[in-house]
């Protein structure tokens, strides 16, 4: 099945979507610089706070992670409610109205 690389980290890519290993410290790292979080506000922060779903949003959209690690990874409780709320978010992507969002949503869309 796979057997493209990562040109920039080496990691396999599995149908071209990225590894949970080559995700975490580029992806993550990039979305919460561009919604000005930090790892203690994320822990901090309810499951249903727009940035953190719109960095799960981006998470399952852009890897073959599951929902149950994005949901320990970004604390956000359970699988279903990451999927519940990117969902919504989803369905909501062009009513958003937070700045750093719109950017975000704008930088990984592209």
């Amino acid at each position: 099945m796979c057997c493209r690389r990562d040109s920039a980290t080496g990691e396999a890519l599995t149908n071209g979507a990225i590894t949970p290993k080559s995700a975490r410290p580029t992806l993550i790292r990039r979305g919460l610089n561009a919604l000005e979080l930090s790892e203690g506000q994320l822990k901090a922060s309810k499951s249903s706070e727009v940035r953190t779903v719109s960095l799960a949003w981006e998470i399952a959209r852009s890897t073959t992670m599951s929902q149950s690690w994005i949901a320990d990874r970004l604390s956000m409780r359970s699988a279903a409610n990451v999927t519940q709320k990117v969902r919504r978010f989803e369905r909501e992507l062009g009513r958003q109205t937070d700045s750093r969002i719109k950017c975000w949503i704008k930088t990984v869309k592209n």
